[in-house]
C-alpha cells in the first residue's frame, strides 16, 4: 500500500542521514585532525522512483557497471558475471577501493535504490553525470544522499 511505501522511504531518508557502524573499526583511517574516516570516505544516494520511472535507472546500472569493471580491472568474460565476481582479501581491506555497491527494493508502485561508495570519486561522479543535484524531489522521484 501507498503506507508502505512511505514508511520505507522516510526509514530510507533517515537511515541516508545516519553513518554506517558496522564497519571495522581497525579499518579506521585518520583524513585530517578529528576525521574518522569510517565516517566521512563514504557516501550513500538514495533514490526512490516510481515504478514505470526507469531512464535514471538504466542509466545508474550502466554506470555502476562500467565503474566496477574498471575499478576491479575486470577482464571482458568477468564483467558479464560482474554480480558474481568476489573481490579478494586486499581489495576488501582497500579504503580506496572505487566500487560502488547497493541494492534494490520493489513493490507494484515503487522501487528504492540505495547506492554507495567512496563519497569523492564514483559516488560524486553519478552524482554529476546523472544531474541528480539539479532533480527537483516530485511524486514520481525523490532523491536522497549525503
Amino acid at each position: 500500500s501507498g503506507s508502505v511505501t512511505e514508511a520505507a522511504a522516510a526509514a530510507t531518508a533517515a537511515n541516508l542521514q545516519q553513518p554506517s557502524t558496522d564497519s571495522d573499526p581497525s579499518a579506521s583511517v585518520e583524513l585530517s585532525k578529528g576525521e574518522d574516516a569510517r565516517y566521512d570516505r563514504y557516501g550513500r544516494l538514495g533514490l526512490v522512483l516510481h515504478y514505470r520511472k526507469t531512464t535514471i535507472l538504466r542509466k545508474l546500472l550502466v554506470m555502476v557497471s562500467s565503474m566496477n569493471v574498471a575499478a576491479l580491472d575486470l577482464s571482458a568474460g568477468q564483467a558479464r558475471a560482474l554480480s558474481s565476481v568476489q573481490l579478494t582479501e586486499h581489495q576488501r581491506k582497500d579504503p580506496t577501493l572505487d566500487i560502488i555497491t547497493g541494492f534494490v527494493v520493489m513493490d507494484k508502485k515503487t522501487r528504492i535504490l540505495i547506492v554507495e561508495g567512496l563519497r569523492d570519486k564514483a559516488l560524486q561522479t553519478i552524482i554529476q553525470e546523472l544531474n541528480l543535484e539539479d532533480i527537483k524531489s516530485s511524486k514520481h522521484c525523490k532523491v536522497l544522499y549525503h
